[in-house]
């Protein structure tokens, strides 16, 4: 399905394959800003488990977004 007004952000894209671990915070927020995430704004992640918009509002948290919530 889709939740109108959504964004996708592919959980995979916060990922350094190199390291094997989270991107730079640098990086991180590009992942969101090239996907038209706004981090200023109060941001809802969701997915069918919960396990990759749990990944996603942690990156986000890492980024400072003061407002998030996860739903699956």
């Amino acid at each position: 399905g889709h939740i109108r007004g959504s964004l996708n952000v592919p959980y995979s894209q916060l990922f350094d394959q190199t390291n094997q671990g989270l991107k730079s915070n640098d990086e991180l927020k590009k992942v969101f800003t090239d996907a038209g995430v706004n981090l200023s704004k109060p941001s809802i992640y969701s997915c069918q488990s919960g396990t990759t918009a749990s990944a996603l509002a942690f990156a986000a948290h890492i980024l400072a977004q003061q407002s998030l919530s996860v739903y699956n």
